[in-house]
């Protein structure tokens, strides 16, 4: 009824897996448009990077993958990334690749560095080690046009202060209405945000922040959003 056929196998062997992928793709003479991995089946994401260049999603979860592993999925041509587990003694000293959705779970590794020179429409992460400090001049960053393809930023960490992350910064608005505040993402649910200030950029972008509890998040969100809602104080 969606238009999206969607087939459960389960077989003991990996080539009975892939020979059904093979053979599904050129009857119907399509490409893969998202590969759902675990540690046990990395090997099918392989394959699949084998057969074309191009993934549009590519989602991994349930396993203790390698450096090596977690480096190679970070390189892919995929447009949308999300990583669960990462290694404790994982490190990217490289520029994050460029791609429109990246999230990932075990985001200690992150600096303020991948954060400011980051090429997303939308960044989710948690287990930050980042501080309010960082997040501070981030915003800084953007309000002189870094980061210009952001629209939505989410990170969990306990210690989320907006009072802290905005001090001393230019162009704050301040939020005078008492109602809560939805943003919809690219991606994901939508957020709900009450104790929240807002930032407009020299060209007149808004931009909302806000720190959401339960989990603790701070968020950072530019209008308009996927819905192509404005914000409320659009004619401020």
């Amino acid at each position: 009824m969606t238009g999206i056929w969607k087939l459960k196998w389960d077989d003991p062997t990996s080539d009975g897996f892939l020979t059904l992928m093979d053979w599904t793709s050129n009857l119907f003479r399509i490409d893969f448009k998202c590969v759902i991995i675990n540690k046990d089946t990395i090997h099918r994401l392989i394959w699949v990077v084998r057969r074309q260049e191009y993934i549009d999603s590519v989602v991994s979860y349930r396993g203790h993958f390698t450096e090596d592993e977690i480096r190679f999925m970070m390189h892919l041509k995929v447009d949308k990334l999300h990583m669960d587990f990462v290694p404790l003694t994982f490190k990217y000293p490289e520029t994050l690749p460029n791609r429109s959705r990246f999230s990932v779970t075990f985001g200690f590794w992150l600096t303020l560095n991948h954060l400011m020179t980051s090429n997303f429409e939308q960044l989710n992460f948690a287990l930050s080690s980042l501080t309010n400090s960082d997040f501070s001049q981030f915003l800084r960053h953007w309000l002189a046009g870094g980061n210009g393809r952001m629209k939505t930023l989410v990170v969990q960490f306990n210690d989320a202060n907006l009072n802290e992350i905005t001090r001393g910064i230019e162009n704050i608005i301040p939020n005078g209405d008492r109602r809560e505040e939805v943003y919809c993402p690219l991606a994901g649910r939508e957020l709900i945000m009450n104790d929240r200030l807002y930032l407009r950029r020299g060209d007149g972008v808004l931009a909302t922040c806000s720190v959401i509890e339960r989990p603790k998040r701070f968020v950072f969100a530019v209008w308009p959003d996927a819905k192509k809602r404005a914000c409320r104080i659009n004619n401020f």
